[in-house]
């Protein structure tokens, strides 16, 4: 026995001597009691012990110590604490101190008011306990009240955008008046894997916040963009709502590859419909621009990275509810082309006829053209809209007598009557020091400009997170979205394309079936009868409509008796954990998975129309999206001194797998009948797999000194199963650093600059986005049978050693600051070389294929971007703020497979840009006898220029020229914005605005016809046709046979694509405190507002044509932008 006490007794000696002779170095300032325990475990490996309520009290912990003992070290740890401690067996215990040691004061009540830089109350600002975390919010009048502080605590007053201050608790704290951060350089900024504050940034980065969001009346998100971020194109290429829109950044990074950004959510990359995000849930958007900003994201970032932010709860924030509520119309944003009257179109139908005469040497040319002019030759209409059996005399004018019977308005009838939104939301967020919370739910109902288009959207989002432990938070983001749609066609060539219609079918034929006479044909019913011009037995007029008139169609019955639906089911999951070693060492497991299905619904109606031959055609299309990303994260942050270090070591793995079906039948007995199974006869029977696997490794470190040298290089391996085994792993870094010159000692005396900043960074980026998911295989298509006897075929010879298209970017930048940051400055400079461009090489027609694809192109994109920010007058009532935004974007290919490359009214060739129009020069029309012109080169005198009357060579005369006439790409986009605030009122607008593209309008040339296209609609311009010698215009004479100038473009249908449009405007009026007052505080918050979009657009091109089309600049008779102008209300509670 005596033996084990004296061995008990000497272990115990032992470890107490060990504790003395511990070596601890301690630096710490304004510190948790917590975070010194970690440190001195870290450094002693003695474990504490304590009631976590004991460390309410404590108070934080200032030491600086070195090479002492650890007894030393918790001497000056405890020394102004009301706590103490003993060590017993490498545990050290804290208890509470004696009460003749400590007398515990008595807690206070404190008050104060909180101020802005002018004076003004700062409603909403944040006064928290540095002990206890307990936290209040100012109200209106910036007053606040804080229970139960100890006498001893420290206050943190803060408020976004404003110097946080700390101040000693006391019961009246009076007036504090807080004073303007430099935003610049403390906003925190989201970045690929993490946040940084925007001083720290080496790369280029656009931003736009929750508030900018909720000034537009927007469907997609992404829409939020435009006009507000530099070095992003935004077309809204469509008037069907619920259509996202095409995004382009710092130009077009690929040819046969997609160009559109990335997208990640949450810090996930997203592959869910974008449209499902409920805009008034995201808390901001940061697009990554450059190499050094988006090169984490590997082989998927070289057309740039969208980062989306959707909301949370803040810690210390009371539980609200917001509810936002808005009713609006909308109608289309550019008016419909001008066509000419029925009576114009019958008087110059009876002009071409008389044309026709003479050129065919036929005497009495006018009488000729009234007999013929509805049904005598080839070129008769076929339909008469009067009341008299020859509507038009022999001079061309309307006979005495003359009526209409029908003047149909064929873009009036397929425009919706009544185009509503309707916008209904409710949120709320609240937490504390342990929990966070937002929760949401939205409904959108928006109708279209084509009838019966229309968009429904239902979403619910909850994002969560919390404090497990000291050292483990960990969060969930969930949403849930549902969708509904009617999609009529409006885009493209097909009959049913409402749009289209009304310029393929003049005013003179009719909605409804009529007789000879002109009457109404109805039904068995006594219904009026769709009027297809198909032709009815033993009519011979008012029955047939020329092919070119859509012969056999009609597209409002198509809108009214088919069906185009879909609906959605979009669910997403984002979980993380997140461990904290010590204060800078960090562990964040995250995955996050999205689940995308839809299903169409093609229905047309068995008895008229398209479909009546084979009585009727249903298909269903079923598509399933999924994907998961798993992302383990290791992160390491410490300053020491004026030296900070930051690593980020990270491995992903990333899985896609889309699967399709699609069924279809013809032959239904009746009409109604949706299923697939009810038709007689099997039409589509298809099914698809698409898989895409993504295995990364990939890591981050950064430098900083002094605040003044900031450091930063990413490095990226991404191998992907789109690529063959040799070719799969793609190496992608980046290296980028800035100087805040304003931070040196040299600057401290200038008082010109506030912030002066210079960036710099190059790296190379990767993009595997084809449409081909196994483009190094050679690949088989089935489906060619004979009988029972399966057969295939070869589509397309793989490459083994095909591999990503790269993108390497230079990037400088200058951001600078003046007048007490009134003035905010930022110009960037960049240059994106995309090499190894995925391009088909040409093979001989005997090897059955057209080409094999190789890496064999480059294609580069230089620009400059410009920002600028003002707050023009802040005063205790008035305050006016600007902003004004300008990219410059030039285009040019460097290399290609071949000498040029022709596609369509395109030619790609090095030296060029990618979408420069390669066209026919116009040279109007001849006065002498009306027929159009075109410029050629002269064979007799290379270098000189002659006009010619054909296309071809012909007669001795060389073929017209076609030549490089500008690029689709416009070489100068941006924004301008300004809001007003007087006392409770609001006002903001914002234009955006773009220059140097060019627009073929291939709609307006076939408007432009002459006749060639018998029966469809005509421009008004054609008034100005050319009809005798003499005659000076830009308009040929008219005539039946086909025209050259009809279905080729030329220089006389490309326009400047020019535009400014007035994006948003919104005035609103919130309520003074006192009147919420009467709501017994229910009521926190209360605004009206009206606000309107797309209001206005000022644009060089004809009136019909949106200048937001499709990014190679022509047109496809589609649905324009609508205008929509809305009140609501949003209230918080």
């Amino acid at each position: 026995m005596k033996l084990i006490f004296s061995l008990l007794l000497f272990c115990t000696l032992q470890a107490g001597a060990h504790a003395n002779a511990q070596s601890i170095t301690l630096h710490m300032k304004r510190a948790k009691l917590q975070a010194v325990f970690k440190e001195l475990w870290t450094q002693s490996g003695y474990d504490f012990v304590y009631d976590k309520a004991l460390l309410k009290s404590a108070t934080e912990v200032d030491i600086s110590v070195s090479n002492v003992s650890l007894e030393t070290a918790l001497e000056a740890c405890f020394a102004s604490q009301p706590l103490t401690w003993e060590i017993k067996n490498k545990l050290i215990i804290v208890k509470r101190k004696e009460a003749s040691a400590v007398t515990a004061p008595q807690d206070i009540d404190v008050r104060g008011r909180v101020l802005d830089d002018k004076g003004d109350p700062l409603a909403g600002a944040s006064v928290k306990s540095k002990n206890t975390g307990a936290t209040v919010t100012t109200g209106t009048d910036g007053t606040f009240v804080l229970n139960n502080i100890d006498p001893k605590d420290q206050l943190e007053i803060s408020y976004v955008g404003y110097k946080t201050i700390t101040l000693s608790a006391k019961a009246d704290l009076g007036t504090i008046k807080l004073a303007l951060a430099n935003a610049k350089l403390d906003e925190v900024v989201v970045v690929a894997y993490g946040t940084q504050k925007k001083q720290g940034l080496t790369g280029a980065i656009s931003s736009v916040n929750t508030e900018q969001l909720g000034k537009q009346q927007i469907t997609s998100v992404t829409q939020g963009l435009q006009g507000l971020t530099t070095g992003v194109l935004v077309l809204n290429s469509s008037g069907q709502p619920g259509t996202a829109p095409v995004i382009r950044v710092r130009g077009v990074s690929s040819i046969n590859a997609s160009s559109s950004p990335l997208l990640v959510v949450d810090g996930i990359p997203y592959d869910g419909n974008i449209n499902t995000i409920n805009p008034a849930d995201v808390e901001s958007m940061n697009v990554l621009k450059d190499a050094s900003a988006a090169s984490l994201y590997g082989s998927r970032a070289a057309n740039g990275v969208i980062m989306i932010t959707t909301r949370k709860g803040k810690a210390g924030q009371e539980p609200v509810i917001n509810v936002t509520a808005s009713y609006g119309i909308s109608e289309r944003a550019i008016k419909e082309y001008k066509y000419i009257s029925s009576e114009n179109y019958m008087k110059l139908a009876w002009e071409a006829q008389k044309n026709f005469a003479l050129s065919s040497g036929i005497t009495a040319a006018g009488k000729y053209a009234s007999d013929n002019l509805i049904t005598g030759n080839s070129y008769g209409l076929k339909y008469n809209p009067y009341n008299v059996a020859n509507p038009i005399d022999t001079n061309g004018n309307l006979v005495s007598g003359a009526s209409l019977l029908w003047d149909t308005d064929w873009e009036r009838e397929a425009r919706s009557s009544s185009i509503a939104r309707k916008n209904v939301g409710v949120s709320f967020a609240g937490g504390n020091e342990k929990y966070r919370y937002f929760i949401s739910g939205n409904y959108l109902d928006q109708d279209g400009v084509v009838l019966k288009s229309n968009y429904r959207r239902f979403t619910t989002r909850f994002n969560g997170d919390a404090n497990l432990k000291s050292w483990l938070r960990v969060g969930i983001n969930t949403t849930i979205a549902s969708s509904k749609d009617n999609t009529p066609r409006q885009s493209g060539g097909p009959y049913s394309n409402a749009v289209q219609f009304s310029r393929l079918v003049s005013s003179i034929y009719p909605l409804y079936r009529r007789d000879a006479t002109g009457q109404l044909v109805d039904d068995a019913a006594g219904k009026p009868i769709y009027d297809y011009g198909s032709g009815v037995a033993g009519q011979t007029i008012n029955a047939s409509r020329p092919t070119a008139a859509a012969a056999n169609s009609n597209a409002i019955s198509t809108l009214v008796l088919d069906k185009n639906t879909g609906s959605g089911l979009q669910t997403s999951l984002n979980a993380f954990g997140e461990i904290s070693f010590t204060p800078h060492l960090k562990f964040r497991s995250n995955i996050g998975a999205d689940r995308f299905y839809t299903e169409t619904l093609g229905y047309t109606n068995p008895l008229y129309g398209d479909a009546a031959p084979v009585k009727g055609r249903v298909r269903r299309d079923q598509s399933f999206t999924s994907s998961w990303t798993w992302n383990n994260m290791l992160t390491f942050d410490k300053t020491y001194g004026d030296h900070t270090f930051g690593a980020m070591a990270s491995m992903e793995a990333y899985d896609l797998n889309v699967r399709t079906t699609a069924v279809g039948t013809t032959g239904f007995p009746v009409p109604g009948l949706e299923e697939v199974s009810a038709g007689a006869t099997k039409e589509t029977t298809e099914s698809n797999t698409l898989r895409n696997r993504l295995t990364s490794y990939l890591g981050r470190l950064t430098y900083s000194y002094d605040n003044r040298y900031f450091f930063e290089g990413t490095l990226r391996t991404d191998g992907s199963t789109r690529w063959n085994k040799s070719k799969r792993w793609g190496v992608f870094y980046a290296l980028g650093g800035s100087w805040v010159v304003s931070n040196e000692a040299f600057m401290k005396n200038q008082h010109i600059f506030d912030q002066l900043k210079l960036r710099a960074s190059y790296g190379e980026l990767g993009n595997q986005a084809l449409s081909d998911y196994f483009p190094y295989l050679t690949v088989y298509t089935t489906g060619y049978n004979d009988l029972s006897y399966p057969g295939i075929y070869n589509a397309a010879i793989g490459n083994d050693n095909l591999s990503w298209e790269k993108l390497g970017t230079w990037n400088v930048g200058l951001d600078m600051a003046f007048l007490n940051n009134r003035i905010d400055l930022s110009i960037e400079y960049f240059y994106k070389n995309t090499f190894d461009l995925i391009f088909t090489k040409p093979k001989a027609g005997s090897t059955g294929v057209q080409g094999i694809i190789d890496n064999i192109g480059k294609l580069r994109n230089s620009g400059i971007e410009l920002s600028i920010n003002s707050r023009n007058i802040v005063t205790r009532n008035f305050k006016w703020n600007t902003g004004f935004n300008l990219t410059t974007v030039k285009n040019r290919i460097a290399a290609l497979p071949q000498q040029y490359i022709i596609s369509g009214n395109k030619r790609l060739e090095v030296g060029t840009s990618y979408n420069e129009f390669w066209i026919y020069e116009w040279a109007g029309v001849n006065p002498d006898n009306g027929k159009p012109q075109w410029y050629a080169d002269d064979p007799a005198n290379p270098g000189k220029t002659i006009v010619v009357n054909q296309l071809g060579a012909s007669g001795g005369l060389p073929a017209a020229r076609r030549s490089y006439q500008g690029s689709s790409i416009p070489k100068i986009t941006g924004g301008f914005y300004n809001s007003f605030t007087l006392q409770n009122f609001d006002l903001s607008f914002l234009f955006n605005y773009a220059f140097g593209g060019k627009v073929l309008d291939t709609d307006y040339i076939r408007l432009m016809h002459g006749f060639s296209r018998l029966g469809a609609s005509l421009s008004t311009d054609i008034m100005s046709r050319w009809q005798k010698p003499g005659d000076v215009t830009d308009v040929p004479k008219l005539g039946f046979a086909t025209n050259e100038w009809d279905g080729n473009p030329s220089t006389r249908n490309l326009f400047s694509g020019d535009y400014i449009r007035l994006r948003n405007v919104t005035l609103g009026y919130t309520l003074p405190a006192s009147a919420l007052r009467m709501s017994n505080n229910v009521i926190k918050s209360f605004r009206v507002f009206a606000q309107a979009d797309n209001y206005f657009t000022w644009t060089r091109l004809k009136k019909g044509t949106d200048p937001e089309l499709s990014i190679d600049g022509t047109t496809s008779n589609s649905s324009s932008s609508f205008k929509t102008i809305s009140i609501g209300i949003t209230a918080g509670f």
